[in-house]
């Protein structure tokens, strides 16, 4: 009885160990990289009604002073449909994206108005990259 316990417990093991490997073939998958020389980084991801992904980071590569917001999106084969950067004269951060419909908001700060202190900055965008407003706390 001992031996055929242990049998199935194995037999089970086995399996789940198998299983999530199976259901993987076929499936592709991809890993892309953007930036350039200076500090770039993905703070984060969300995914729109069509399936493609949205992230939002920094880039002070590609900056117009200090660090800028990055936005790109890419569709589910890791291909760019658009990338937008939103500059100022000082530092722009984001700390999250939400998919609303028919596009985004990008919710950050910058120390470009002000200069000396951070502010709440958000950014509505649909989702072809167009900015529909934005607003800053003052």
């Amino acid at each position: 009885m001992k031996e055929r316990l242990s049998l199935t417990v194995w037999s089970l093991l086995v399996f789940c160990l198998l299983s999530p490997s199976y259901s993987l073939v076929g499936q592709s998958s991809w890993q892309r990289t953007s930036g350039g020389p200076n500090i770039d980084y993905a703070r984060d991801v969300v995914v729109d009604e069509n399936g493609s992904f949205l992230i939002d980071g920094g880039t002070s590569s590609y900056s117009a002073g200090g660090s800028d917001i990055c936005t790109v999106k890419i569709n589910k084969k890791g291909n760019k449909i658009w990338e937008k950067t939103f500059d100022g004269t000082k530092d722009e951060f984001v700390y999250a994206v939400v998919a609303v419909e028919n596009g985004f908001i990008v919710a950050g700060g910058t120390k470009s108005i002000l200069e000396k202190n951070r502010q709440a900055h958000l950014i509505r965008l649909d989702s072809q990259s167009n900015v529909l407003w934005q607003a800053s706390t003052s």
